[in-house]
């Protein structure tokens, strides 16, 4: 019963909100994309089985009834494999949640370690970087390391590509790796979503080949149509994929931008002189816990070394 709870109390933690929405957001993507795409077919499909009605021999019975069974069937059957696959999406929005938040994650490690007196070693994820946080950091930190040698904070000279720096700003080379991994999510989507389609196309078109009239040449410039109107529908729901995940990009790029620069600004601040700089972030729920590590790093810092400078 207590690990139920503890399990309970570990969702309610806004970092495993953050990773969970992060997930539901792409594997929700693909769902939309999949309901619009059945809806479009289901507009296909109405088409077809007033097409056939119109067209197909008189002694067939029950074309409709015929028709739209054999369409749900070739979807439940299928059904199974889209499961799957959107479990793996959300998998992988997972770990894309988690892979936003390790850079501040490993600050978070530590400051906490540093703050209970242990030895740390900051390493910063290479691949998951955000390089204006991980480089000054790294320089940060390794500031304060010279503070414990010396037993004394003193003012540093900040190097000049970071005392320009006012806002903040877009960080190609991380947003090229998580692009990346996107546009790998996109492309499975995609590959996922023209299977599914291309499946129902060929039931379809073989459906209409057996029921109505083969010589018939309306029937042959039909179907002929319908492999375009189907090649289209796969374009416009790819096109539709792409806008969605490039937004969804920038939106959770924008989940985390502000506090790099609210990480970054405290650390300058206080490097400068300003010992009394924290970090305060505003509708960073999810990163706020680093926030407070640092912050309760920086304050056993200047509460052991004002001291020691003070007595002297």
């Amino acid at each position: 019963m207590e690990k139920i709870r503890r399990l309970l109390k570990r969702f309610k933690e806004d970092e495993v909100i953050f990773v969970l929405s992060t997930a539901f957001k792409i594997a929700g993507i693909f769902l939309f994309i999949l309901f619009l795409g059945s809806y479009l077919l289901w507009l296909l499909v109405s088409m077809n089985t007033i097409f056939i009605e119109a067209n197909a021999q008189i002694q067939i019975l029950g074309i409709q009834s015929m028709y739209n069974n054999y369409v749900l069937s070739q979807s439940l059957d299928n059904i199974q494999y889209v499961f799957a696959f959107l479990i793996i999406l959300f998998l992988g929005g997972m770990y894309i949640g988690l892979m936003l938040l390790r850079p501040f994650k490993a600050i978070k490690v530590y400051c906490d370690k540093k703050a209970n007196g242990e030895n740390a070693e900051y390493t910063p994820d290479l691949f998951s970087e955000y390089k204006l946080l991980t480089r000054f950091s790294e320089f940060f930190f390794q500031f304060l390391n010279e503070v414990e040698k010396d037993g004394e904070i003193k003012k540093v000279t900040i190097p000049p590509q970071y005392t320009k720096i006012h806002s903040p700003p877009f960080d190609r080379v991380f947003f090229f790796h998580f692009g990346l991994i996107i546009s790998i999510i996109a492309l499975t989507n995609f590959i996922c979503v023209s299977w599914l389609i291309s499946d129902l196309q060929d039931g379809i078109l073989a459906l209409i080949s057996n029921l109505v009239k083969d010589k018939d040449l309306s029937v042959a410039v039909f179907i002929n149509q319908q492999e375009h109107i189907f090649e289209s529908l796969k374009i416009f729901l790819s096109l539709i994929l792409v806008i969605y995940y490039l937004l969804l990009s920038f939106h959770l790029y924008g989940k985390v931008s502000g506090a790099i620069f609210g990480f970054f600004s405290t650390m300058r601040s206080f490097m400068k002189g300003n010992h009394d700089a924290r970090v305060h972030l505003l509708g960073y729920n999810h990163i706020r816990s680093a926030g407070r590590a640092m912050n309760k790093y920086i304050k056993i810092t200047c509460e052991r070394y004002s001291e020691k400078k003070d007595s002297k």
